[in-house]
């Protein structure tokens, strides 16, 4: 039997210090994955659990990629 989609609030948090934007994305009470604006037109996401670090043209690709990342590795 497939499960009921349930509901998830998402909060991007900037944590940024001094000239370097950063935003720490939450869902209840954990951090899951770090996103850093390199360059004008380039973001860099991270997670705890990867080494190599993904790059973006945007924050809403960055945003995008880490929430299905996200749902791609939670437990059921």
């Amino acid at each position: 039997m497939a499960k009921k989609e349930q509901k998830i609030d998402v909060e991007v948090k900037d944590i940024s210090a001094g000239e370097t934007q950063k935003f720490e994305l939450w869902i209840k009470d954990s951090a899951f994955a770090t996103i850093t604006q390199i360059s004008e037109q380039r973001f860099e996401t991270q997670f705890a659990s990867q080494i190599e670090p993904r790059h973006f043209k945007t924050l809403d690709d960055a945003i995008n990629d880490a929430l299905m990342e996200y749902n791609l590795h939670r437990g059921s």
